[in-house]
C-alpha cells in the first residue's frame, strides 16, 4: 500500500493500482493472447467438422499457429492503443473490429507470400476474423468486469476544486 498525502489526510492506494497504467495492458496482452489462440481452435473445429467435408492436407504449422498469428493481432490490437487508453466500450469495440479486420487482412497475405496457401483453408482464416472478434470483446469485458469486482487495477484520478466540491465527488466515486 502507498500512502499519499492530501491537505486535510492521507489516501491509501495499493500497490497494483497505483502502477495500474504499466499493468493493465499485460494483463490485457494476456487475454488478448488467449482469445486469439481460442479463436484459431474453434475456427480449425469449425473448419473440419462442420463445413464442406474436407480434402487434402490442413496443417498449420506450429509457428504460425501460436506465434505468427497471434503476434499479428497482438500487433494490430496495440497499434489500435486498445490496451492503454481508458475509453468508451463501443469506441474500444470499434478499434477492436478494426484491428481484427486489418490482422485477418495481414493473415492472408501471409499466407499467401509464405507459400502455405496449399495447406491453409482460406475458409479456416476468414472464419477466424469473426471469431477472433468476438473472443476479443469478450474477453477484454470479462477482464475488465473481474477487476472493477475485485477492485483492482483502478487508475487514480486527481480531483481538481475547492475543498467541499472535492469531498462531495470523492464520496460520489467512493460509494
Amino acid at each position: 500500500i502507498i500512502s499519499i498525502k492530501t491537505r486535510d489526510k492521507n489516501c491509501k492506494v495499493s500497490f497494483f493500482n497505483y502502477y495500474s497504467s504499466y499493468i493493465l495492458p499485460i494483463v490485457l496482452l494476456a487475454s488478448d493472447y488467449i482469445a486469439v489462440l481460442l479463436a484459431e481452435w474453434i475456427a480449425i473445429f469449425l473448419r473440419l467438422n462442420l463445413f464442406i467435408p474436407f480434402v487434402g492436407n490442413f496443417y498449420i504449422p506450429p509457428y504460425y499457429f501460436y506465434i505468427f498469428i497471434p503476434a499479428i493481432f497482438l500487433f494490430f490490437l496495440y497499434n489500435a492503443r486498445t490496451h492503454n487508453r481508458r475509453r468508451p466500450f463501443w469506441d474500444l469495440i470499434q478499434q477492436i473490429f478494426y484491428a481484427t479486420l486489418y490482422s485477418v487482412l495481414t493473415c492472408i497475405a501471409l499466407i499467401y507470400f509464405g507459400h502455405i496457401a496449399n495447406e491453409v483453408s482460406r475458409l479456416y482464416v476468414l472464419l477466424l476474423g469473426p471469431i477472433a472478434f468476438v473472443f476479443i470483446c469478450s474477453m477484454r469485458y470479462f477482464v475488465k468486469k473481474i477487476l472493477e469486482g475485485f477492485n483492482v487495477l483502478q487508475e487514480p484520478i486527481i480531483l481538481i476544486g475547492a475543498g467541499k466540491t472535492a469531498e462531495l465527488k470523492t464520496g460520489f466515486f467512493v460509494r
